[in-house]
């Protein structure tokens, strides 16, 4: 009885932050008054439910927790940001709480804003705002959101969520609708490179049939599997460290992937990575000044928010993964692997409003063999 009241207490919380953030990122305007109340009574349940689980970590575990708190508490003083001090309570209390609830709750919750949203835009309740990149005269929607590539990412997950809840068994009619929702944002939004990343989970889905009744894994393949967000943050690093001196190859590559890579050099090479963070200021489209935005995860983490914050990151998530092959599970860390290739090209790698699956590190997963 006792868990089942702990795993209540943490999915309404979950839910009530979950809708909080979502709600950020599009258009809609929340009373202040509301938004602070949705605040305050997250804190308040998250550390109820802290208190609740801190005794089923060992103390070798708690110490670690405390000293990555503390990590963050320094990074936030440093970069001017706290908001990715509750998640990591969410992390952390999540223990023992069957992940698939989780990213059910999620999807659902996801799924109603953004139908929503996308309706209001379409009827004239919220402004269906176009944007522009560059000299091109090609508008880009964001469907109540606030930018396109924020619209296109919510999407991305969504149907991220979707894959891990069918478990890898997409049907005819979910194909399609991968396959159509991929070109509604290409077309829409001209969000090439999400666009890319839904397609490559129909890849996936066919990748994971292959390995999904085997006993045993390969040692490549077990290792690919366990570090691939390490891969990832390694080829973005050193692709953006190469652009000091471009090649014809690096400048097509940056033009591929609309200068995120000569953006992120600037970057490094004016600011450069310190071991708590750094206060930087981003500029996006629509402000009105020069474009100064950090689009890849594994750049904006390491700049604004520090080596120790970064270092953490990946710890967390090369956990999930081992924790996962330890039981035999390859389909998370395929999930993984997919977050690691959007994070290449997207800044929501730690944001709950777009990515749950940091939610696996201490919870319950399980996966149908």
């Amino acid at each position: 009885m006792s868990q089942i009241k702990g795993e209540t207490l943490f999915l309404f919380t979950f839910s009530i932050y979950l809708f909080y953030v979502v709600m950020n990122t599009t258009i809609w305007e929340m009373p202040p008054l509301f938004a602070y109340f949705l605040r305050v009574l997250t804190v308040i349940l998250i550390v109820i439910r802290l208190f609740w689980v801190i005794n089923t970590y060992t103390l070798k575990e708690l110490l670690l927790f405390c000293t990555c708190l503390l990590i963050l508490f320094i990074t936030a003083y440093s970069c001017g940001y706290s908001t990715f001090i509750i998640p990591f309570v969410f992390i952390v209390t999540a223990k023992n709480i069957k992940f698939k609830k989780i990213v059910r709750i999620y999807f659902l919750i996801e799924l109603t804003i953004l139908l929503i949203t996308v309706f209001a835009s379409s009827v004239g309740i919220l402004e269906n705002v176009a944007h522009y990149r560059g000299l091109d005269d090609i508008p880009r929607y964001s469907f109540g959101y606030v930018y396109p590539t924020d619209f296109a990412s919510h999407i991305f997950y969504l149907l991220l969520a979707w894959y891990y809840l069918r478990e890898g068994k997409l049907a005819l009619k979910d194909y399609i609708l991968y396959l159509g929702m991929s070109y509604f944002i290409f077309h829409n939004c001209h969000a090439r490179l999400d666009s890319i990343c839904v397609l490559l989970i129909i890849f996936t889905s066919f990748f994971y049939w292959k390995i999904k009744k085997r006993t045993t894994l390969n040692k490549l393949t077990s290792f690919v599997l366990t570090y691939s967000v390490s891969f990832a943050a390694l080829i973005m690093l050193g692709v953006t460290y190469a652009y000091s001196n471009p090649t014809l190859f690096l400048v097509a590559l940056d033009y591929i992937l609309t200068g995120r890579i000569s953006l992120g050099y600037r970057a490094l090479s004016e600011d450069g990575m310190k071991i708590f963070g750094q206060h930087y200021v981003q500029k996006g489209s629509g402000t009105g000044d020069e474009y100064n935005f950090i689009d890849s995860s594994f750049l904006l983490i390491p700049i604004i928010y520090g080596i120790s914050f970064f270092v953490i990151m990946l710890f967390v998530l090369i956990h999930i993964c081992k924790k996962s092959l330890d039981k035999k599970n390859y389909f998370f860390p395929l999930i993984i692997i997919l977050v690691a290739i959007h994070s290449m090209v997207s800044h929501h790698l730690i944001e709950f409003a777009y990515n749950p699956f940091f939610l696996g590190a201490f919870s319950c997963v399980k996966h149908n063999k």
